[in-house]
């Protein structure tokens, strides 16, 4: 039995991340969230631009977390 290719491993209101496994890739998928949604795929490709994307989403909630903390 053969798998999915995608598979979401986040589904929120306004983003999903999915992975890819016949293209080995991620494809992050934002909507604008209005009444008449807009939708933005991005596709990683490579583990260095995951590797990156990660990288600046924690620095990203490192900066959020102490904004709120020092509150």
């Amino acid at each position: 039995m053969s798998r999915m290719a995608w598979e979401r491993l986040l589904e929120t209101e306004q983003l999903e991340v999915i992975v890819d496994d016949a293209r080995r890739s991620v494809m992050l998928e934002v909507n604008s969230g209005s009444a008449v949604p807009k939708y933005i795929t991005v596709h990683i490709a490579t583990v260095r631009e995951l590797d990156d994307v990660i990288a600046a989403l924690q620095q990203a909630r490192k900066r959020i977390q102490a904004d709120a903390e020092g509150e």
